[in-house]
């Protein structure tokens, strides 16, 4: 996305509203429009970049759910993803459901344009944050990484990585 892009898919439709110059100077949103023929893939205006996005996905014990499907859901429409973990054994959301990694954290080579740490309760977030395999897989990822993100506690797991030293963040009040 082009700088001060905003994507949103609503009901069959996906829509970008970018920030334009107006004549005056003053930025004003720019609406484009997909259509059904673009598989609801942003359009390719002069500012949108054609190549998907590489990203990174965390996985853990406990995750979330909802923490990194929301924006698994959303980054897959421009993104090639990858589900991380130790190995690609199941692994059970706060919730029960299994979800698979393809991805170990081996196996994950290269440069990424996001790296996202979804959250967890409070206690499953605390075993990852006490994982030194977890902290080194973080730290390496994040500096072949354009962006280092999180969800909700999952800035708890950067913290305790080094990855937010200097940085201000925010979490759920209830983590502390």
């Amino acid at each position: 996305f082009a700088k001060g892009a905003v994507f949103l898919v609503l009901g069959a439709k996906s829509f970008i509203w970018q920030q334009a110059p107006s004549e005056n100077g003053r930025f004003l949103p720019k609406r484009f429009e997909s259509y059904p023929e673009t598989r609801h893939r942003p359009p390719q205006g002069e500012k949108m970049n054609a190549e998907k996005l590489n990203v990174a996905i965390l996985l853990f014990p406990g995750v979330t759910a909802q923490d990194f499907i929301g924006p698994h859901t959303i980054l897959s429409l421009f993104s090639n993803i990858r589900l991380c973990w130790k190995d690609k054994n199941p692994v059970a959301t706060d919730s029960g459901i299994q979800i698979l990694p393809d991805t170990t954290f081996a196996e994950c080579a290269g440069a990424y344009d996001m790296l996202l740490v979804p959250g967890g309760p409070p206690e499953n977030v605390a075993r990852i944050e006490e994982d030194p395999e977890v902290a080194a897989f973080l730290r390496d990822l994040a500096g072949r990484s354009r962006y280092v993100t999180s969800v909700c506690t999952g800035a708890l797991i950067l913290g305790a990585a080094g990855l937010l030293n200097g940085y201000k963040a925010a979490t759920h009040w209830t983590s502390f």
